[in-house]
């Protein structure tokens, strides 16, 4: 089975990627580097900015190293996901994936894509705090102002779940034979500068689940969330 990371670079609290873990004799987990975004947008401006590219790369190489400390691996590959998937899919002899929802037009295409591609497409919503069958109105009709939202919630007593630990067990990966990840190398750094307000020197400052669930157990055990308004 093929596990396809999309912004749900994290193993704690994703339960599309354990779903894939109970069920998967073994499993590929993959990450595919969008072309689209090294485009322009139509304004002339880059649709992926050289912060996010550096806060991408951190995460991934996170992601990466939490995946082979259990045995496992993050397979990267340069391409549309479209077209990289199914001939990964077809490498390996499987026609499964595993993804997250996102309720977006261009994500929603790559996903009919594979679906098109002859593959059968697990995906799971996992990209908001509430799941949507939970709220007490129809997503169609949701409320324009955060305090109509908000009241509507709590009177009805509507509660997040509790988040899901790291899969006890990561499927082993299959036999990869000739199927290698394309070299794809991490971009530059930009310059760090005392004044900058990405000091990506510093540890705080770089992307990947490690760091943010260091910055958030740093903010919990601070005064700040009692003076948070």
């Amino acid at each position: 089975m093929i596990y396809w990371f999309r912004t749900d670079l994290r193993l704690q609290d994703n339960p599309a990627f354990r779903a894939a873990c109970a069920r998967a004799p073994w499993l590929l987990p993959v990450y595919c580097h969008d072309p689209r975004l090294d485009q322009t947008t139509r304004w002339g401006t880059p649709r992926m900015s050289t912060h996010r590219r550096h806060f991408l790369s951190d995460t991934l190489a996170d992601l990466d190293a939490q995946l082979q400390a259990r045995g496992s691996r993050l397979l990267q590959i340069r391409g549309a996901a479209t077209e990289a998937i199914p001939q990964l899919a077809r490498a390996l002899g499987v026609s499964e994936v595993v993804c997250e929802d996102i309720a977006a037009p261009e994500e929603r295409e790559d996903v009919a894509g594979l679906l098109a591609a002859g593959l059968t497409v697990m995906s799971f919503w996992q990209s908001s705090l509430l799941a949507p069958e939970t709220l007490p109105f129809p997503v169609e009709r949701l409320p324009q102002v955060y305090t109509v939202f908000r009241q509507s919630v709590e009177t009805r007593g509507v509660l997040p779940p509790e988040p899901e630990p790291i899969p006890e067990r990561i499927p082993p990966l299959p036999a990869l034979g000739d199927v290698v990840s394309e070299n794809v190398r991490p971009p530059e750094p930009p310059s760090s500068d005392a004044r900058s307000s990405f000091p990506y020197a510093t540890e705080e400052f770089r992307g990947g689940e490690t760091a943010a669930l260091g910055h958030l157990a740093q903010y919990f055990s601070s005064d700040r969330p009692h003076r948070y308004k």
